[in-house]
């Protein structure tokens, strides 16, 4: 039993040090930003289709009026943002 309890300990050292790697690499190759910026514009779209305001997405996302933009928003709409 303290073997297994060794191995397992062996694996969640091991694990963890490859999590942390990717991880790194991942941000090196700013892969990371990219995913994180990818999933608030999939919470932006799914607020739009229950109608959400176009404040209440923009506090919420922190996306960029540029990126709301992108999402279809006109320059008037967002003109009326503050920042």
């Amino acid at each position: 039993m303290d073997e297994l309890s060794k191995d397992e300990q062996l694996r969640e050292k091991a694990l963890t040090e490859l999590m942390n790697k990717v991880a790194y690499d991942l941000d090196r190759a700013g892969l990371r930003e990219e995913g994180k910026l990818e999933g608030k514009i999939e919470v932006a779209l799914n607020m739009m289709r229950k109608r959400f305001s176009l404040r209440v997405i923009y506090e919420m996302t922190g996306l960029s009026k540029e990126d709301l933009m992108e999402l279809g928003f006109s320059e008037q709409h967002l003109a009326r943002l503050k920042k």
